[in-house]
């Protein structure tokens, strides 16, 4: 009888015991989950904040390609691509504007693909000379008016976006601003 009650008790024990691990697994299982909602709820608040500033930073950047597509400077180098004086002078206006704007770059790309001016002109790794008719910016802002994209940028490895809008016209190209993040 004494072995009897000595197994209920065993076994009450037990029960207990499995019971009181189900509760404690139970109430971590559910405190996890209320965590990581909340980490979940926080994350997506802090990047509808975030994303709300980017947009924000990189609108001031949409009307600098707009305004210098209807430049006349930029549509005389497209009309005469080899003179030295409409490359100078646009790369002088394109090397100001980049500065003023804090643009990291700005550049004139033909309508097939060729950047005959930019902001860069002085660096070693220059766009001047650069084929970007493979870009999705350059292909849009060909097809449609005007492209964006995110990347890494062809020439100098640094990751931009790049802000693109066609100039129209008998001489067609497409003027790109790029911006570092």
């Amino acid at each position: 009888m004494m072995r009897r009650r000595a197994w209920r008790s065993l076994a009450l024990l037990a029960v207990a015991a499995l019971g009181g691990l189900a509760v404690a697994w139970a109430t971590w299982r559910l405190s996890l989950d209320a965590a990581l909602g909340q980490t979940r709820e926080d994350a997506q608040r802090h990047l509808r904040f975030v994303a709300h500033e980017l947009t924000g930073a990189l609108d001031k950047y949409e009307v600098v390609p707009q305004v210098l597509a209807r430049h006349p400077a930029l549509a005389g180098l497209l009309a005469q691509p080899t003179s030295a004086v409409r490359v100078a002078e646009v790369n002088t206006l394109l090397e100001t504007v980049a500065r003023d704007a804090a643009a990291a770059a700005i550049f004139l790309v033909d309508a097939q693909g060729l950047t005959l001016a930019a902001s860069n002109w002085r660096d070693p790794q220059t766009f001047v000379g650069q084929h970007y008719a493979y870009r999705p910016y350059f292909r849009d802002a060909l097809a449609t008016g005007s492209g964006h994209f995110y990347a890494r940028g062809s020439t100098t490895g640094t990751p931009g976006y790049f802000i693109a809008h066609r100039l129209g016209g008998a001489a067609a190209g497409v003027v790109v601003l790029k911006v570092s993040l």
